[in-house]
């Protein structure tokens, strides 16, 4: 018995929600666009390229260049292995997930350094994405249709079932005036005078 397996990365309200300008709404599609595209690269590595049915990316050259259009938050796929109990390789889609965005921050926060608190930066962006999965069995093709509703109410419910935890990066410091709920990462030590 095959698999159907759904991924939702997030978190798409938030973005929405703290956006200032259009420009900020365009850097939060980005990001989670790259997430998406990173995500369904590692499914593809488990499944083949011939499994991904959304994005429909046949090799990676081809889900470079969606990426550059962007791709949705949400990866489906069909698993071929027949393990019992699911696929347990999705088990490690969240380690990759936040290495790769982690690799990502520390390259972008290099040239700055000085003007930022590192350590609390990267503990903000190692708690950003949301990553939930879902997978159900899909004994044969003909059953598609009945699977692609059990995964996406599955991984509706597993969205709305959320696990609640003190930040790692919570502290002292002023919050930050571009949401309100993280902490300013800028040193104002540091600054330079303008």
């Amino acid at each position: 018995m095959s698999w159907l397996i759904s991924i939702s990365i997030g978190p798409v309200q938030d973005f929405i929600a703290t956006a200032r300008r259009s420009q900020d709404l365009y850097a939060g599609s980005q990001i989670l666009s790259y997430l998406a595209m990173t995500a369904a690269d590692f499914v593809a590595g488990h499944v083949g390229y011939d499994n991904l049915i959304f994005p429909g990316a046949t090799n990676r050259q081809e889900l470079e260049a969606m990426g550059m259009m962007g791709v949705a938050n949400i990866i489906l796929a069909i698993d071929p292995s027949q393990e019992e109990g699911g696929p347990a390789w999705l088990e490690g889609i969240e380690k990759e997930l936040r290495q790769s965005m982690r690799k990502e921050a520390e390259a972008k926060f290099r040239p700055y350094g000085a003007f930022i608190r590192l350590k609390e930066a990267m503990d903000q962006v190692e708690d950003f994405p949301e990553i939930h999965w879902a997978a159900v069995p899909l004994p044969d093709k003909g059953a598609y249709a009945d699977a692609r509703q059990r995964v996406a109410s599955l991984l509706q419910a597993r969205k709305n079932t959320r696990f609640f935890g003190q930040p790692s990066w919570a502290g002292t410091h002023p919050k930050s005036s571009l949401d309100g709920q993280r902490e300013a990462v800028l040193d104002p030590g540091n600054l330079p005078d303008r």
